[in-house]
């Protein structure tokens, strides 16, 4: 359970930080403040997708739709590859990020390419909100970790399982 500490900010009060939209070539680094997860819109597949805020550290700042901002900004990781980076470090709570947007490789539309690093003292806090681990690619772009499996068994007792095309009766 975590506590507020005399003169630091309620999470309860924090303001969501501002999207990152960079420029090739664009780092940030700065401190892990919050971690949480997104619903993602219907062209983008609609599933969830991990949100990193992180405090920009002295001398950073970060494009965002509504102009630079020097204090705070969210990493929305719903490209697969900023979200793969992510989960191989694990960032939580308390640790330092730095994330460069490498840019769009020439004949791969859509691809974003980032670099990621961290350093950390180990004593940051785990997110409740999620596990890295749905989030890990290995080598080949295949995910780490392997969907569950559904512990509701299969009814066809009772379907029939003629193929479609078999009955040559049908009128059309």
């Amino acid at each position: 359970m975590s506590t507020v500490q005399k003169n630091q900010q309620d999470p309860l009060d924090r303001e969501y930080a501002p999207g990152w939209k960079p420029a090739v070539g664009e780092v940030v680094r700065g401190v892990v403040v919050d971690l949480d997860l997104k619903q993602s819109d219907a062209a983008y597949g609609g599933g969830k997708y991990p949100v990193v805020t992180i405090r920009l550290a002295d001398a950073f700042s970060a494009t965002t739709k509504h102009g630079t901002v020097t204090d705070e900004v969210g990493l929305h990781c719903i490209h697969s590859q900023l979200a793969g980076k992510l989960a191989a470090i694990r960032p939580k709570v308390g640790d330092s990020i730095g994330v460069k947007f490498v840019g769009e490789p020439v004949g791969e539309a859509r691809a974003k390419r980032y670099r990621v690093d961290m350093s950390t003292d180990g004593g940051g806090e785990p997110s409740g909100a999620f596990d890295w681990r749905d989030y890990a690619y290995d080598d080949d772009g295949e995910p780490d970790r392997q969907p569950p499996v559904s512990d509701v068994p299969a009814d066809t007792a009772g379907l029939d399982t003629t193929p479609a095309d078999a009955d040559d009766d049908i009128p059309f």
